[in-house]
Order: structure tokens, then C-alpha cells, then sequence
């Protein structure tokens, strides 16, 4: 599972990444402070922070995840049709992929758009928990 943060303005994004080997099998939490390239749109890992997760705090971080990768038939029936509360001009971008044998989500979604804020609000704590003070973005992933 993979998360990422990209502010429009700065220079600085963020890379969140769970994984583990197997059903109930303890996890291991990677926390990547990336820097943009002024000459392109790569980034080169500017920090890392690497901790271990127990199968409950794998389970528990799932769950709260599970809702932002599954699509309400709702959701289905309007694919292809402009929702104007997620239009938004400017903001953080935010992916989430979750990846296991035989298939693969991806969801991008905006910060400051429907269920960006909450999604991006779970892996801000991560952040704050791992990550020295100092280094903590804003609750929009931009510098403070």
C-alpha cells in the first residue's frame, strides 16, 4: 500500500508505504521526504524514516483505509461524469495505490476535495508518530 502527497506550490512531497509479506505477518512503514528537481518534474528521496508495524497495527490502518479503495455502486453509475465539488484549481494531490497478487487500486484524489482530507488525515498521524517535529508538514503536506 503506497500513499503520496504532492503540494502544487514547494518543492517538497511525501511517499507513505505499508507492506508485508503475508496474512498476518508484521509490516514494515516507510516514510520518504522527497525533493523535486528544479529542472523537472522528478524527485530525488531527500529523507527516510523506516519503522515496524505489528499485524494489529497492519489490521488497524487497513481497515480505516479499506472505505477510500472500494467504489459504491453510486460511484460506478456516474464514472465518466464531471462532479463539481471535486474540481479543485489548486491543492495537494494525493494517490493512493493498494497492490496485492492478482489485482491493483489506484484513487487520486485532492486534499481539498470530497474524502481527500480524511484520507490524507490518516497518514498525517503516521507521519507525526515517525517523523521528527521539526520535520512534520502541515495537515495539507505543505512545509511549515
Amino acid at each position: 500500500m503506497s500513499f503520496a502527497a504532492t503540494p502544487s506550490v514547494g518543492n517538497r512531497a511525501w511517499a507513505i508505504r505499508l507492506r508485508r509479506a503475508g496474512y498476518a505477518a508484521a509490516g514494515t512503514l516507510e516514510i520518504l521526504q522527497l525533493r523535486r528537481q528544479s529542472d523537472c518534474n522528478r524527485y530525488d528521496i531527500e529523507t527516510k524514516w523506516q519503522a515496524p508495524l505489528s499485524d494489529a497495527q497492519y489490521r488497524s490502518l487497513t481497515d480505516r483505509i479499506a472505505p477510500f479503495a472500494s467504489v459504491s455502486s453510486a460511484e460506478l453509475s456516474e464514472l465518466g461524469a464531471s462532479k463539481g465539488h471535486d474540481i479543485v484549481l489548486d491543492g495537494t494531490a494525493i494517490v493512493l495505490e493498494i497492490k496485492s497478487s492478482g489485482w491493483e487500486v489506484t484513487r487520486r484524489l485532492n486534499h481539498y476535495g470530497h474524502g481527500g482530507a480524511e484520507l490524507s488525515a490518516i497518514f498525517h498521524k503516521i507521519v507525526s508518530e515517525h517523523a521528527p517535529d521539526e520535520e512534520i508538514p502541515s495537515a495539507d503536506w505543505r512545509p511549515r
